[in-house]
């Protein structure tokens, strides 16, 4: 009985020292996860919208950092309306024909110089801006902008054509587009389910 017992405290004892190791090993690791910042590095960004106009930055496939400055609204925008902005180098899918794709007379794919930029924004619930916004785009040092005229451009996913907003100027390789530029803008009105493109391109 005594040798029995004497095994058995010796196996309760070996399965307590494996049982207290084997939790050592599977600690979890308190390292915070970094959530990434909307609208820095990414190509989208989705953010609420505001009324009294905001600043939102993109990067291009290019690398080129791309500075929205939105204006205040022309009325009220709804509580909890969100505003979503990308930009891709190649036209969304549903974009109508590039102006500058009929002017040359090419068919095929969408190669209208030497640069584009093709900036999406939607609204869930629909509101007006008192104008188009303003748009910096900061080249990369690797890969300067060549001189020329930069067309700028406005269509809609579905839409049939474009409407020529102006031309942006370029310094310093920065492209810089100003809705002022030209007299005083028209109202750009934003219409829940619709997909705006403005398309800037060389």
């Amino acid at each position: 009985m005594r040798t029995l017992l004497r095994y058995g405290l010796a196996t309760l004892l070996a399965l307590a020292v494996a049982g207290c190791s084997s939790k050592s090993t599977t600690t979890p690791s308190t390292t915070p996860t970094a959530s990434p910042t909307p609208g820095v590095s990414g190509d989208s960004t989705t953010v609420t919208a505001s009324s009294a106009g905001q600043t939102l930055s993109l990067t291009d496939q290019s690398g080129n950092v791309i500075d929205f400055t939105f204006p205040e609204a022309a009325g009220t925008v709804l509580l909890g309306t969100m505003l979503t902005v990308g930009v891709a180098q190649t036209a969304p899918t549903g974009a109508p024909a590039s102006i500058a794709r009929r002017v040359r007379g090419t068919r095929g794919p969408l190669t209208t110089g030497t640069f584009d930029d093709f900036i999406t924004i939607s609204v869930t619930q629909s509101y007006t801006l008192t104008a188009p916004p303003g748009i910096v785009i900061t080249g990369v040092t690797a890969n300067p902008f060549v001189a020329g005229t930069y067309n700028v451009q406005l269509g809609q996913v579905g839409g049939s054509s474009y409407t020529t907003l102006g031309t942006a100027t370029l310094a310093n390789n920065i492209l810089t587009y100003s809705p002022s530029a030209n007299g005083t803008p028209p109202q750009l009105p934003l219409v829940a389910g619709t997909t705006y493109i403005i398309q800037i391109s060389m």
